[in-house]
């Protein structure tokens, strides 16, 4: 099952850590909307998704009209960091989405959910 998630990026975020949740082998459409944030800075011409920790997958990714679109797919239960870095012009604006994956078949109290 694919869902979606959306976020929108604004101009005095403070960009903080967004936080998601999956079930192992689950995979989630990410939507990221930079347009009120390209209307100060201009058009986003890229916006490079890494993984910087973690057991994660990107796939699938596109940007359209200050739009990124990509699928995450998660493997094993833990924690992963993803890094979204979008320029536009000179400017750079940075986004961390904090993967938390838990097991479905395994029952536990924490899977560093609570750190």
């Amino acid at each position: 099952m694919t869902t979606t998630v959306n976020f929108v990026v604004r101009v005095n975020n403070l960009n903080p850590i967004r936080q998601l949740a999956f079930s192992k082998g689950q995979a989630q459409t990410i939507t990221v909307d930079y347009s009120p944030w390209a209307e100060d800075f201009g058009t986003v011409t890229a916006v490079v998704v890494s993984v910087k920790s973690g057991d994660v997958a990107i796939s699938s990714e596109s940007l359209s009209s200050n739009v990124k679109t990509f699928v995450i797919t998660t493997s094993n239960a833990g924690q992963s960091m993803v890094k979204l870095a979008a320029t536009a012009g000179n400017n750079i604006h940075v986004l961390h989405i904090r993967i938390m994956v838990r097991d479905p078949d395994v029952v536990t109290n924490d899977y560093g959910f609570f750190t």
